[in-house]
């Protein structure tokens, strides 16, 4: 962990700015000695980790179940988050060949996604900075379709992954976005793909037409 590169550091400490921001105490300390989320002074060598994250009060109604529950696995979300962030992560033979199948969303070869977006990784960390509700449209497919949409949701490169030049350092407050699929699939219609501001705008020109469609005529 204490070798992480620059983008797995800048990942960790947009996940504890964001657990700060939301009233959370994050604390890192390395070989005993109590680090500063995100310095970038870090010892390389790691014997002894301790890693916390308090916030309280981690529920927000105790008469419902339902509403704790979520609470406590938003949260349980964002630590999972620092710690993988810090994760090594193998890079596969730059021969692996190409299996777009069952892949994050935009990657075509396996290399590909270790290289520019660290596997699933990034994709949690996004998820856990900006929840699973689409960005442009505000759908929660879970609220839509129940349980077996929780938590489903595509994730979305802000600039394409085919453009992302040698060593970029993937930002997942940024440079990652969560779209619904038929967001995403719009977004990419375009070239370069649609921001989520356009695809408001889409939408909200596209509701005035299809009202105006369906209008009765005036009686008059």
């Amino acid at each position: 962990m204490g070798l992480a590169g620059p983008g797995p550091r800048l990942a960790f400490r947009r996940l504890a700015e964001d657990a700060r921001s939301r009233g959370a105490a994050v604390t890192l300390v390395v070989n005993g000695e109590t680090e500063a989320p995100g310095d970038e002074a870090w010892p390389a060598d790691w014997r002894q980790l301790d890693l916390r994250l308090r916030r309280s009060p981690a529920v927000v109604n105790t008469e419902d179940d339902a509403a704790n529950d979520a609470e406590t696995g938003a949260w349980a979300i964002r630590f999972t988050g620092l710690v993988l962030a810090l994760v090594p992560v193998e890079r596969l033979d730059e021969t692996t060949p190409s299996n777009p199948e069952g892949l994050p969303e935009g990657a075509s070869v396996r290399m590909e996604v270790n290289r520019y977006e660290r596997s699933r990784i990034n994709r949690a960390n996004c998820l856990a900075l900006h929840g699973t509700r689409c960005k442009a449209c505000d759908l929660d497919l879970g609220e839509r379709y129940g349980e077996i949409g929780d938590g489903f949701i595509h994730v979305h490169h802000v600039v394409p992954v085919s453009k992302l030049g040698t060593g970029y350092v993937v930002d997942p407050l940024t440079d990652l976005v969560p779209l619904c699929p038929n967001c995403h699939a719009i977004a990419h219609r375009t070239d370069p793909p649609a921001s989520v501001a356009s695809l408001q705008t889409m939408m909200a020109v596209g509701g005035r037409r299809g009202r105006a469609v369906q209008a009765p005529p005036n009686s008059n």
